[in-house]
């Protein structure tokens, strides 16, 4: 398989699914990313949004439910492949589903560009899936290859919107769960009130929280997490 044929692997959090999304303002784009992950619906598709937003989570929980649906998926977030060559894309037309995260991160580069301007071409006779995620809209992007940026805007775009304080707290509180963790509203609010609001580093804290929890053998209190907190660093 094309997948065995990568050169490196990219995993995706064993925690991430849609479950383990908090919806928020945002159930139109999971239930469209649902079905894609089921070979339904689009075949080219676009999530953008701030960071913190989610968008990360749901291109893995898309590969994640596709794989357990039996399709063949890859997960590749340019942090990681952009410093590789583009030709790692090539080939990957005969997978269900390609999940390219935060494009953003090497619009500018001739090479990359042409790389992802090809691989739209080649899909169009394939039954694969893609969905593009970046920070902004396709229009919005420094995008210099304006064939590139027409095949961007060829499926419909999803803005992610950011969870309010509630639905933050929640979300917080139902991954301290997934983890075996006690979180109360009134610690995860101490917690908001300190650190940035993006749920990245909120996830990334509950991570650190929840070893050092387990080490200490102490439930998670704000006097803890107070003390815990002094040797946090992001």
């Amino acid at each position: 398989m094309i997948k065995e044929q990568l050169p490196l692997g990219f995993k995706t959090e064993h925690r991430v699914n849609f479950g383990s999304f908090i919806p928020g303002l945002n159930s139109q784009p999971i239930a469209a990313l649902h079905a894609i992950s089921q070979q339904q619906g689009e075949q080219f598709s676009f999530i953008c949004g701030a960071n913190g937003s989610g968008k990360s989570h749901l291109l893995q929980a898309t590969v994640a439910e596709a794989d357990m649906s039996g399709h063949s998926a890859v997960y590749l977030p340019m942090r990681e492949i952009g410093p590789l060559s583009p030709e790692i894309l090539f080939g990957l037309e005969q997978l269900s589903l390609i999940c390219l995260d935060d494009i953003h991160l090497i619009t500018g580069s001739a090479d990359w560009e042409e790389a992802l301007f090809h691989l739209f071409n080649r899909l169009r006779e394939s039954n694969c899936h893609l969905i593009i995620s970046a920070d902004q809209p396709p229009n919005r992007l420094n995008i210099q290859l304006a064939d590139l940026k027409s095949r961007l805007t060829w499926g419909p775009c999803y803005q992610l919107q950011i969870l309010d304080d509630q639905e933050q707290q929640h979300a917080l509180i139902k991954a301290a769960e997934q983890r075996s963790i006690s979180l109360n509203s009134e610690t995860a609010r101490y917690l908001q009130q300190r650190l940035p609001r993006d749920m990245h580093s909120l996830m990334s804290l509950i991570d650190w929280l929840d070893h050092h929890s387990l080490v200490a053998q102490r439930k998670l209190t704000i006097p803890f997490v107070r003390e815990l907190m002094q040797g946090w660093q992001r």
